[in-house]
């Protein structure tokens, strides 16, 4: 952008946006080096189903054993006209967060409906899931209960399966 046509003032502004914008970027490139593991992120289906073939397949070479907990929130979706598009953008970020910050670096989340998160508990015997499953949804609940006010009802329950073969991925 030329600088020339702007006044002096929108010149020091533009700098100062640039300058800000430059540090941004460092700060993200220090985050990005120094915690590799934590840029955890939600799959969207395709590439959950993917990923989770992939490690099934591991899995029946190598004879390990993982857990597949699909979380769904009933009537989530139902209830955003009722709750409005940014207290429900709220509740999907803070179950969002709460997932993530409660599962290990080697374990995929994934968006796998319009009102269910799957998560692929890797090295996880069906007993482990369960104990995760129930500290993951008393957190999720415990997050949810200050967003939704009385609001509306939106019940969470969860499943669990050990994935065995590439046939079972179906169940994703």
């Amino acid at each position: 952008m030329k600088l020339d046509n702007l006044t002096p003032e929108q010149q020091k502004e533009w700098k100062a946006l640039q300058h800000e914008n430059d540090m941004l970027r460092e700060k993200l490139r220090q985050m990005e080096t120094t915690n590799p593991g934590e840029a955890t992120t939600i799959l969207p289906r395709p590439e959950f189903i993917r990923e989770i073939a992939r490690l099934v397949a591991h899995d029946e070479r190598y004879g390990g054993i993982s857990s597949l907990l699909v979380l769904s929130f009933n009537r989530l979706l139902e209830s955003k006209p009722t709750l409005g598009n940014a207290t429900y953008g709220a509740i999907i970020i803070a179950i969002s967060d709460c997932i993530l910050a409660n599962v290990r670096s080697c374990d995929l989340v994934g968006r796998t409906g319009s009102n269910d998160f799957s998560i692929m508990l890797t090295r996880c015997k069906i007993l482990d899931a369960e104990t995760k499953a129930k500290s993951l949804t008393a957190a999720i609940k415990a997050k949810l209960d200050p967003l939704l006010q009385g609001k509306a009802a939106i019940d969470l329950s969860y499943t669990i399966s050990i994935l065995n073969s590439r046939d079972d991925i179906k169940k994703a």
